[in-house]
Formats: structure tokens, sequence, C-alpha cells
């Protein structure tokens, strides 16, 4: 019999160490590069009292009112698949798990987060594997039409994930949506131990 899978909003700095080290070990290995610095809320999937999977979320950054992937994507915001209200938007990055099972719970983790504070929609840079995983339940990540990535805006530890393999797209998706696409796929997510 499979154990439970919790899903916690990490809150100290120990717990949030020790899952950026299962975000660096995954970043190392699937794409050879550094993964961008902690998130505002990192969510961690925990079975067996192991980290299984990872999320972060962000919201608007205070000294600048941009999002952090506005820093290294140009795009007019017109040409946004939805509303481009940034106190609307939450960024979603830092996605890595080892079981499948467990992606689609972290989503909706952190779409639950992200809708408690207020957002309706989320935008995030999606390989074409990673677009596969969430068509395949039902969620349609948006692109944005012309966005274009500015490389130098990048810390050249990061830049492998960008240039290595296919590259990401910046997309955007509506959270009621993906909500209903994830409840759909496996009902029993409504009742998961999600801890805010």
């Amino acid at each position: 019999m499979e154990s439970t899978v919790t899903i916690r909003l990490l809150e100290n700095e120990v717990e949030v160490q020790d899952a950026y080290c299962f975000v660096r070990r995954h970043a190392h290995a699937r794409y050879d590069a550094d993964p961008p610095p902690p998130p505002e809320a990192l969510l961690a999937a925990y079975r067996r009292g192991e980290v299984v999977g990872t999320i972060g979320v962000d919201f608007t950054a205070v000294d600048t009112g941009e999002l952090s992937l506005e820093r290294i994507w140009s795009f007019d915001p017109a040409n946004a698949p939805l509303p481009f209200n940034r106190q609307e938007i939450a960024q979603y990055g830092r996605w890595f798990t080892v079981e499948q099972d467990v992606s689609l719970m972290l989503v909706y983790g952190a779409t639950i987060f992200a809708r408690t504070h207020g957002k309706r929609s989320v935008l995030a840079e999606m390989k074409p594997g990673a677009a596969r995983v969430l068509e395949r339940v039902g969620i349609a990540m948006l692109p944005i039409q012309n966005a274009q990535l500015v490389l130098e805006n990048i810390e050249e530890s990061g830049r492998f994930y960008y240039v290595n393999g296919p590259p990401p797209q910046l997309c955007m998706a509506d959270l009621s949506g993906v909500e209903d696409a994830a409840l759909q796929r496996i009902p029993g997510l409504k009742g998961m131990n999600i801890c805010f």
C-alpha cells in the first residue's frame, strides 16, 4: 500500500534549505544548470518523511512591481492569452518531482495556495515535456505570443536550462481551470492533506 503524500508550505529555513537541495540536485541532473534563487513560497511533497517533489510560487516583486520572469523574457502583455494584471498573477517554478502522480498534486497545491492569495492566473516557463504532463490531465498552458528570452539577463550558471534541449515557452493558464482539471483527474485531491 502506498503511503500518503502531504503537500506543505515550507515555513522555516531548515525545511526550505532541505527542499532546495532537492531542487538543486534535480536541476543539475536534468539540465546541468543552477536553479534560480528560492521563491517567495516553496511547497514540498513528502512521502514517508522524504521530499518527493517541489513547486515554487512567486507573486509580484515589491521592489520592481514585476514578476521575476519579466526580467528574463521580453514580451508585450497585450499579447498574453489572458488578462495580464500583475496583482492577479502567480508565477510557478522550481517544479521537480520523482513521482509522476505527485506532479499534479503539487500543481493543485500551488493553485489552491495562489487562489487563497487572490490570484486568478499563473505565469510559467514550460519545456515541452512539462507542458505534455499538464496537457494529459487537461491543463492548457497557453503560450504568450512573441515572447523572447533575454539570455544575458540570466545568471550564467542557470543558462543551460534554456540552451540545452528544447527551449521553454512563456505560458499562462487560468487557475480555476487548472483546479477543475486537476480535480477531474484525481477526485481525491480536494481532501488531500495540504498544509499552508
